[in-house]
């Protein structure tokens, strides 16, 4: 056979016989009989998809309704957004084309025309717009009619009317739908404003009220937005707006820096005179982004009583490479600590350096964090002699963190170390008196593991940077703020958030610790806690002594108690009568023997306590020997090293797209340069998705929620 026979197929690029690319009429195709068989197979397997999103013509209507009232944090009208709505159906026409067909059989030269002029009237019914006819387009085996929008900017270019009705927009056919909102309707909307807008606009349509007949959701959309600015909005600056509704409300406000090249509002919530009284378990401070229009970090301190937070005071600070963050919030922990708030044995941050080094400055708690260093073996075996001194020189780039089939095992080992203590047996019956001993022994543990398996990175991070205790509280606080009260608005103003957090979310606050006094609701661990003791309770087990079992003082030694947030364990719980349902309302934890107890009499209900009247600020706990602390000044690390940091990476990263670019410039002069383009492309490919994710992130128009649908390219880019 010659070569003058075979082709190359377009589809499997595999070169065959003449004979494959022949159809049932002799015509020589472009495609093979192999690939034209997988192309048709494709096709059925789409057509049968498709069909099973058919609807019926009449149902065309509500399914645009419902389509639109689904749409979620959309600012003012849809139009204003300037953004496509895109919708595609797949409709049933066959009962209708054979009802036209009865009713007028002499006109089947304009049944398609006919059939869409009621159909795109079935989607004005739904969506509340107009539509113009603007041409069609008939295929072999289609037909594409175009609508246009009566109000879209070609059709107003039109000088002269067009002599078919249908095209011309100022006729009452189309100026009669566009109505006023009648007042009824207006003071409807506003007295249901905490209602959906899909909800109000179904209202209004069931009581009938008056100019029901023609209002649409996207009027009702626009006037429930009005009505709900005038409930925030004070002045047309939202700074200067905020800071008035905070003092309408009376808020009192301890940081004002408005008119500063580092501007913040920091405020009190109803909660802290409340509550400064007690003895608070700890205070945790943390930051959240997103929360509104100016790109400000919204700040909050949290108080812990019985395992639950709230909110004592929110700080809005403007973020920027020039703001003096750790001066801002220096200034907004002063003010805190000049009214008292000093009631608590430790503070919580991450490791947000301004958050430490504020902390650090004012001393509002007892705990010193450590400070920061590059670690040197040398040292650390200093510090403990179990630490190998010449194991920690390492490159970075040889080196892996930790394997995933050993990351079970490192957290294994963490919550083994977190519930070491001197108060806790050990497996041998045996007590721990010295804390430093337990640091070693866990030291020792940890660092063999990690040279036995040779994760150097791993080991140096745990002993740099590792700590127990997290901002767990403050963290579900802002999950509760975007979750319940942020996900209708896209990046509201500063006093719609200011407006939000004191009518909303510390109003929600002042009920619970209602609720909390009156003795109607349980903080979420005390839940917890009677789930795993009535778990433990089910079990049966044998007292034999092995695990050293004291139920006056509420210890065990056996692998369960050590690993139970609640030091629970079936020995105990099967060792003491059964308990009734107020035991579960009576139960504390201590921080001595007995671990678990509970109080006689009365219930115990720390929210429902007197505030005495000559309060003494408790006596702190120290923690020593396991800290460095810098006695100069308590600033552990320079708000500029993270800045240095940032301008080494950003001169590398230009100069590597630099060096790129002129690559690609100098390839052109190239023999071979479509080769090599082809070869070096995929090496784009991490950029162009970079490139992607951020448009589409600035382009979104929703209030995200967790960080689910967030990568490493987006995560921090706002």
């Amino acid at each position: 056979m010659s070569n003058q026979e075979n082709r190359t197929c377009k589809g499997c690029h595999v070169r065959q016989s003449n004979e494959n690319f022949l159809n049932d009429k002799g015509v020589a195709l472009k495609k093979c009989l192999h690939c034209r068989d997988k192309l048709k197979i494709a096709r059925l397997k789409k057509s049968a998809e498709q069909s099973d999103a058919i609807i019926n013509y009449s149902d065309i209507t509500e399914t645009i309704y419902n389509h639109l009232i689904s749409l979620n944090d959309t600012n003012e009208l849809y139009e204003g957004e300037n953004v496509e709505l895109n919708l595609d159906l797949d409709i049933e026409l066959s009962s209708f084309l054979d009802f036209i067909s009865e009713k007028d059989e002499s006109n089947k030269e304009n049944l398609e025309i006919e059939v869409s002029n009621h159909v795109i009237t079935l989607i004005s019914e739904g969506d509340g717009y107009s539509w113009v006819y603007r041409n069609k387009n008939q295929k072999k085996d289609s037909l594409h009619i175009l609508y246009y929008c009566n109000c879209r900017i070609e059709l107003g270019k039109w000088q002269v009317k067009h002599p078919i009705l249908d095209k011309q927009r100022d006729t009452s056919t189309y100026l009669e739908l566009h109505v006023n909102t009648t007042y009824e309707i207006k003071r409807f909307i506003q007295d249901n404003l905490n209602c959906p807008v899909s909800e109000i606009w179904r209202q209004i349509r069931e009581n009938q009220i008056i100019g029901h007949e023609n209002i649409t959701v996207q009027q009702t959309y626009y006037w429930w937005s009005i009505q709900s600015r005038k409930a925030y909005c004070r002045d047309t600056n939202s700074l200067l707006s905020a800071k008035c509704l905070l003092e309408e409300f009376n808020q009192e406000i301890i940081v004002n820096n408005l008119n500063t090249s580092a501007p913040a509002l920091g405020f009190l919530t109803e909660l802290f005179y409340k509550l400064i009284y007690y003895n608070f378990e700890a205070i945790e401070i943390d930051a959240t982004y997103g929360t509104n229009n100016l790109a400000w970090e919204l700040y909050a301190i949290m108080g812990v009583i019985d395992g639950t937070g709230f909110p004592l005071s929110y700080l809005i600070i403007s973020v920027g490479k020039i703001r003096n963050i750790t001066g801002i919030l220096t200034q907004w922990m002063q003010a805190l600590k000049e009214l008292n708030l000093r009631n608590f044995p430790f503070i919580l941050t991450d490791k947000d350096f301004s958050e430490i080094n504020a902390a650090q400055t004012q001393r509002l708690s007892s705990n010193k964090i450590g400070t920061y260093y590059s670690y040197n073996p040398k040292v650390a075996h200093e510090e403990c002699s179990s630490i190998d001194p010449s194991w920690g020189i390492f490159n970075n780039s040889n080196l892996v963190f930790c394997p995933l089939k050993l990351r079970k095992t490192v957290i294994s080992i963490v919550e083994n170390h977190s519930n070491r203590h001197m108060l806790l047996l050990k497996h041998d019956g045996t007590f721990i008196t010295n804390a430093d001993e337990i640091w070693k022994e866990c030291v020792k543990e940890m660092i063999e593991f990690c040279k036995e398996n040779e994760l150097l990175q791993l080991w140096v991070y745990l002993w740099r940077e590792c700590h127990i205790k997290t901002t767990m509280i403050v963290e579900s606080h802002w999950r509760h703020i975007k979750h319940d009260h942020l996900y209708k608005f896209l990046k509201p103003r500063v006093d719609h958030l200011c407006f939000i957090l004191v009518k909303k979310v510390i109003s929600q606050q002042l009920y619970r610790i209602q609720l909390l006094q009156q003795g109607r609701y349980s903080v979420p661990w005390r839940k917890e806690f009677k789930k795993e003791w009535k778990q433990h309770e089910k079990k049966t087990t044998q007292l034999n002594g092995k695990y050293f079992t004291d139920s006056t003082k509420w210890i065990c030694a056996c692998p369960a108690y050590i690993q139970s947030r609640f030091f629970l364990c079936k020995h105990l719980v099967n060792s003491v009568q059964k308990v009734d349902a107020i035991f579960f309302k009576k139960v504390q934890r201590n921080g001595n023997y007995p671990l678990i107890s509970s109080y006689e009499g009365e219930l115990v209900n720390v929210f429902g306590m007197e505030a005495p009247q000559n309060y003494k600020v408790s006596n702190i706990l120290l923690i020593q020997n396991s800290i460095t602390e810098n006695e100069d000044d308590y600033i552990i690390e320079s708000d500029n090293e993270e800045q240095q940091t940032y301008e080494t990476d950003f001169a590398y990263l230009c100069e590597v797209l630099d060096k790129a670019k002129e690559l690609l410039k100098e390839s052109y002069n190239k023999p071979k340069r479509h080769l090599w383009l082809k070869n070096v492309r995929k090496n784009f490919r991490l950029l162009e998705k970079m490139n992607n994710d951020i448009k589409a992130l600035e382009n979104r128009r929703t209030m995200p929620k967790t960080w689910k649908n967030f990568n490493k390219n987006t995560m921090y880019w706002e």
